[in-house]
């Protein structure tokens, strides 16, 4: 295998091999980064039930986006091969530390932290590992701990058998109910790591036997081996480890979080309080909500100030990798009425929230938060910050580093070219940003010029805000993006923003982020590629990189792929919009019509623009039109007419219903009033194409098509898989379209 070259990876070497996969480590020609490349082995290959049980892992693992677990790339088919792309560790395998020598308590304690901490977040979404064991852990050089290998992993209603009948994971990590034939659950994780605890402290496994029926045995009826007194573990960590191990789950730690607690508390943590100059310990889990600051000016127009404020804190605390934080759209899910800590906690789900207020007034701003615990709305911390405006970046700093304080964590390392590139030294030009971003979500034309006006100015008084720089670059690309002005030199400005912005701050994701974006419009998706993923590698939880990741795959015609990154921005942001929107598009180019419909209704409860709102009712109209239901569809005209505003989009959809059920006369009508110029976004030309083809216009449509084509604005894949367009296949104006946009 080694020098072979797969889709675009070239094999480099052998990383290790295991029972059922070779994994070796390659080079990503696209991207330029290392990778590992998980293959089954070759015998496995002609079973369906090892190829599905390799399928399910990448199914599993796209959508675990953890610190402390490897990440997943890509899943490859090539040449008759069948690989996994995954995050590529330098460094070694828990089992070989284990080989080279003793391992001290503060290592241990960290390493079980940190597994500890992977397991809530997969038991969190209902992963369950199943093989948590010293080789499935690997620490990297510069000190990070990666959870790896859920091929055996199970989402929490599977079973634990395979179709085989055999068992699946490691015999001396199998917790005694599954060897008694029950089902894994996650207290059965919580055994193994109690198992890997016990190794860590003693140098071997608490059960020994010669032969695997021997071995099996002890683990469901007899006592683990004590740790010896020579074992460096203190009483705590002692009793940690046999109350893992035992017999019977329910006399388990609740909770992965809990036991990552439990060692955080022995590592040096108290359990309850402050003490003289400890941090505080909460005995329950590390998530946080932060409810927007109060606007206490009684001007609407600070509101966007507040709102910034809000935005920039929790951007800080997205920066801690083991604080879960609550989506934004979670907490506006909340409304505007004023809330209890505890009745937030109980609707998010988390164990703190963070409140505060605002007041602004003279070039001065006073900034008062407050950490509370939602299970008994009890007090944490709280702190009042009167400072210069030009020193609200320092307050937002130290209201996180308090936060993690509180929550016995430390923030993230973050390069201080990036740090400074997301700060500016003049207020007005902080005010202005803050004032576009608010402009800028509205998604409507009008707003995005906006929005560029006041960025423009934010950059004149300070040509050195990087982060300014990067919004103006990616609010230049919308405006070619959305079909409001399709002008070339929009991508040309955007790129040019995004690139100052990368000239000032290197690592900045947001410029990373619209770089991509302007590349992906000018046609170059390997460029587009590079650096939407650089910027996701930067900030995984960046829901704008993510989401153009999957638009990008979807028009590379790779919607398994889209999908993935679509449903981690979901994952980060439950109530996005644009996630929302484009994970609909996606279930309808993959001909999942019924959940198409089902995600369709749930986003026209968010708040959407009319380009998005579009884009969603067409969407539920083609997943009826495809099944000939006459009667959704007239059903659909009706709330067309009702909820979107008259403009072109609507009377192309109401055009579209008309074609259908035979009212030619009025899907014309309905046509000439309904110009591509005038559209919600740069769909328009193909939806019209859509409706002279079902008119029976051939001509009409291919020329359509050929001015969205001119105008560089075809979404290639929709071209190839609607099935409308199926007759115009061979067609040689039609091929010539496709050909131009590949």
């Amino acid at each position: 295998m080694i020098g072979r070259t797969l889709s675009h990876y070239r094999i480099v070497g052998e990383l290790g091999a295991g029972g059922m996969r070779t994994v070796f480590r390659a080079e990503d020609l696209r991207l330029g980064r290392p990778v590992a490349l998980k293959f089954p082995h070759r015998e496995l290959l002609p079973d369906t039930a090892s190829r599905a049980r390799f399928l399910r892992e990448a199914r599993i693992a796209s959508v675990l986006d953890h610190p402390n677990i490897v990440v997943l790339y890509d899943v490859g088919k090539a040449e008759g091969e069948i690989f996994l792309a995954m995050q590529c560790i330098d460094g070694c395998s828990l089992r070989e530390r284990l080989r080279a020598g003793s391992v001290p308590l503060a290592e241990t304690l960290r390493v079980g932290r940190a597994v500890a901490d992977a397991l809530a977040y997969a038991h969190g979404r209902d992963v369950v590992h199943r093989d948590v064991k010293p080789e499935n852990v690997l620490l990297s050089n510069d000190g990070r701990v990666k959870v790896a290998d859920f091929g055996t992993a199970r989402i929490a209603t599977e079973s634990q058998r395979t179709g085989t009948g055999t068992w699946v994971g490691s015999l001396g990590y199998w917790a005694p109910e599954t060897v008694l034939g029950r089902v894994a659950e996650a207290r059965s994780d919580l055994y193994s790591l109690g198992v890997v605890l016990h190794e860590l402290c003693a140098g071997v496994p608490p059960f020994h036997g010669d032969h695997p029926a021997a071995l099996l045995y002890r683990i469901a009826h007899e006592a683990p081996h004590a740790l010896p007194p020579s074992a460096d573990a203190p009483p705590e960590l002692r009793r940690l480890i046999l109350a893992l191990m035992s017999k019977a789950p329910e006399r388990r730690p609740a909770s992965a979080i809990e036991v990552a607690d439990t060692l955080l508390h022995i590592g040096g943590g108290p359990t309850a309080g402050r003490s003289a100059d400890g941090p505080l310990a909460l005995p329950v889990a590390r998530s946080i909500a932060v409810i927007d600051f109060h606007n206490l000016t009684g001007d609407p127009e600070d509101d966007y100030f507040c709102a910034g404020i809000t935005e920039d804190v929790v951007t800080d605390l997205l920066k801690i990798p083991d604080l879960q934080v609550a989506s934004r759209g979670a907490v506006q899910s909340l409304g505007e009425k004023q809330i209890d800590a505890r009745e937030a906690g109980r609707t998010l789900g988390v164990a703190t929230v963070l409140e505060g207020s605002v007041r602004r007034a003279a070039g001065r701003v006073r900034v008062s938060a407050q950490l509370v615990r939602t299970d008994t709305g009890y007090h944490l911390w709280a702190e009042r910050y009167d400072r210069n405006l030009e020193d609200i970046f320092e307050v937002q700093e130290d209201i996180s580093r308090q936060i993690a304080h509180s929550l016995r964590l430390a923030l993230e390392p973050v390069d201080q070219e990036t740090r400074l590139g997301r700060r500016t030294r003049s207020p007005k030009a902080y005010d202005l940003r803050l004032q576009a971003l608010a402009h800028y979500r509205r998604f409507e034309e009008a707003d995005m010029r906006r929005a560029i006006a006041l960025l423009e100015e934010s950059i004149r008084e300070d040509p050195a805000y990087a982060l300014a720089r990067a919004d103006l670059g990616e609010c230049c690309v919308q405006m070619f993006c959305k079909g409001w002005d399709l002008d070339q030199g929009w991508l040309e400005r955007g790129e040019a923003e995004a690139r100052g912005a990368l000239e000032l701050a290197a690592s900045l994701p947001e410029g990373h982020r619209a770089l991509g974006h302007a590349w992906n419009h000018r046609r170059n998706l390997e460029r587009a590629l590079r650096d939407l993923h650089r910027a996701v590698e930067l900030d995984p939880r960046f829901t704008g990189a993510l989401l153009n990741l999957g638009l990008n795959y979807l028009f590379l015609g790779d919607p398994s792929r889209a999908e993935l990154y679509t449903r981690r921005a979901l994952d980060t942001d439950p109530r996005e919009p644009r996630a929302a929107v484009n994970l609909t598009l996606i279930l309808l180019r993959q001909r999942r019509l019924p959940e198409c419909r089902e995600f369709a209704r749930h986003a026209l409860t968010l708040e959407l623009s009319r380009a998005h709102r579009f884009t969603v009712m067409e969407c539920l109209m083609l997943s009826h039109l495809w099944e000939n239901n006459r009667a959704e569809i007239e059903r659909l005209a009706a709330e067309v007419e009702r909820e979107l505003a008259p403009d072109a989009g609507a009377r192309c959809l109401r055009a579209l219903a008309a074609a259908f059920v035979g009212d030619a006369e009025g899907a014309r009508r309905l046509l000439e009033q309904s110009p591509g110029s005038t559209g919600p976004g740069t769909a328009i030309w193909v939806s019209r194409a859509r409706v002279l083809l079902l008119l029976g216009d051939r001509d009409a449509a291919l020329a359509e098509i050929e001015h969205a084509s001119r105008l560089d604005v075809v979404d290639v894949d929709e071209l190839r898989t609607d099935p409308h367009f199926s007759t115009l296949r061979g067609d040689p104006r039609f091929e010539k379209v496709l050909a131009s946009q590949s």
